[in-house]
Parts: structure tokens; C-alpha cells; sequence
């Protein structure tokens, strides 16, 4: 049996997996030195030690940046929309998941113990599902955020993956264990 190719981390001298480092064009393999989680573990503690210190950076160079970024956006005017429905289409996960979170802040229906990544996970799984099956499987709010009488939540634990058919009949009236009135 091949195994797939490893690198070790010139940080912690582990040896892992290929997709543990970040790409690096300059790198003779393409690689990163660190592994992504010395990587993140080094940013942690520089932001740690250096508090406010892009806060005083970004304050410096506020009209170098806008400037930097109305050249950038003017210079890739017309490919830049190509680039970014073809990043949609390979990520519709994540687009479903940036559309539905902004939805449920402006309802006000994100609490702030939600962990946005586990969402995030939830709509990559029903894009998953969507894509290897065939069929068109929805990320479903099992409390309505906008039901008669009722007001849910957008967090994971009121979260299901269910067929679009499933979910247009449930039409935010009725879930598991609704109370009769």
C-alpha cells in the first residue's frame, strides 16, 4: 500500500500530511515550512504579545490601503465577477451558509454562543449531499426564524438537512414537539 506523501514541519518536527501546510509559491515544493497549526499557534501569541498593534498599523496606512484597493479594483474590473461566481459555484456551501447568516442578522436571530463554523459545516454537508446524490437537499431551520408565533434561532442545534420538497411543505408552521394553541 502507497502511502501519500508527508512532510515534516520545520516548527514542531512532526512529520504530516501534505494538507497540513499552507501553499507557498517560493518554496521549492510549493509548501509552507510551519504546519498550519504552528502557523496559527505563532499568530496567536504575536497577537497576544502585540495587542492593537494592527489597530495602529491600519490607522497609519488607512489612505495607503484605499488606495492600494481602488487600483486593485479598477486594474481587475472585468475579470474580477468571473472570478467570484466560479469560486460560488465550486463553493455553494459556503454561499449558503454567508446568505442564510446575514438573513438572521437582520432578523436578529443569531445568538452569540452560535458557533458559526459548525453552521458552516452543516451547509457544506447538505451541499455535499446535494452534489453526490443528486438531489436538492436544504439546510432547514426546524424552528421557523420567522413562524406564526415564534421565533427561532440560527444556530446548529436548530439546524437539519432535508430534501427541498420536505422543506417547502413544512412551510414555517409546524416542528418536532410544537406546542398546540
Amino acid at each position: 500500500m502507497l502511502l501519500p506523501p508527508r512532510k515534516i514541519c520545520s516548527s514542531c518536527g512532526i512529520e504530516k500530511s501534505l494538507d497540513d501546510f499552507h501553499k507557498r509559491i517560493a518554496s521549492p515544493d510549493g509548501l509552507a515550512y510551519k504546519c498550519k497549526d504552528c502557523v496559527n499557534r505563532d499568530s496567536r501569541i504575536w497577537r497576544e504579545n502585540h495587542q492593537g498593534a494592527h489597530k495602529e498599523w491600519y490607522a497609519r496606512n488607512r489612505d495607503h490601503k484605499a488606495a492600494y484597493f481602488r487600483a486593485w479594483r479598477e486594474k481587475h474590473r472585468e475579470t474580477e465577477p468571473e472570478r467570484m461566481a466560479e469560486w460560488a459555484r465550486k463553493n455553494p456551501g459556503k454561499v449558503n451558509a454567508k446568505i442564510a447568516k446575514r438573513n438572521a442578522a437582520k432578523l436578529r436571530a443569531i445568538p452569540p454562543w452560535a458557533d458559526l463554523e459548525d453552521i458552516r459545516r452543516i451547509y457544506a454537508e447538505a451541499a455535499r449531499l446535494r452534489r453526490e446524490t443528486g438531489q436538492r437537499y436544504e439546510v432547514d431551520h426546524i424552528v421557523p426564524l420567522q413562524g406564526e408565533g415564534v421565533c427561532g434561532l440560527h444556530w446548529s442545534g436548530n439546524l437539519q438537512i432535508i430534501l427541498k420538497a420536505e422543506n417547502i411543505s413544512k412551510l414555517n408552521r409546524r416542528w418536532p414537539g410544537m406546542p398546540t394553541i
